[in-house]
């Protein structure tokens, strides 16, 4: 299989994946809003922790993107038999940088709702929810950013390859 079917292959999956948040962000979530409105007799949004939740699905949603797109750049150059060079390095550290930052916001919000001294309904829910994006979000960050050295440490044998020959 070529590099460029490869890639091809890769930017398919990117585009699936869009599609994914596209229809979390626009069916799932409305939906399961209305029925956790419903479920604990909410009737205003200050009356639940709404302010953190909406900064940090709405966080995820924009650096999710940006990943992607930061991803499908990384296809665009194995398309062109590029794999091993220091953009895609740059691209992946990029990418790692949005997995920690997830992280570092999901564990900030999991801290506010765990300070506050009032329970709220679902408290424990959403603390249970950033908490674990924070570990998905620490998880993809390191494995990015090992990547992105080993794509850094790939480029440097091949130069040396190529300056011996």
């Amino acid at each position: 299989m070529s590099q460029h079917t490869v890639s091809i292959i890769l930017k398919f999956v990117v585009s699936i994946f869009a599609l994914m948040g596209i229809s979390l962000q626009y069916l799932y979530f409305p939906i399961y809003n209305n029925y956790y409105m419903e479920e604990y007799n909410i009737v205003s949004i200050g009356d639940f922790p709404f302010p953190v939740l909406a900064f940090v699905v709405s966080f995820v949603y924009i650096v999710y993107y940006i990943f992607l797109i930061l991803f499908w750049r990384v296809c665009t150059h194995i398309g062109r038999y590029n794999s091993f060079s220091p953009i895609n390095s740059k691209l992946f550290r990029l990418m790692a940088v949005c997995g920690f930052s997830v992280s570092f916001v999901a564990l900030a919000a999991s801290l506010i709702l765990a300070i506050s001294s009032y329970e709220k309904p679902g408290n424990n829910y959403f603390l249970t929810f950033f908490v674990g994006v924070f570990f998905i979000g620490l998880f993809i960050g390191g494995l990015c950013e090992t990547l992105s050295r080993l794509i850094q440490h790939a480029y440097n044998v091949k130069k040396e390859n190529e300056l011996t020959i």
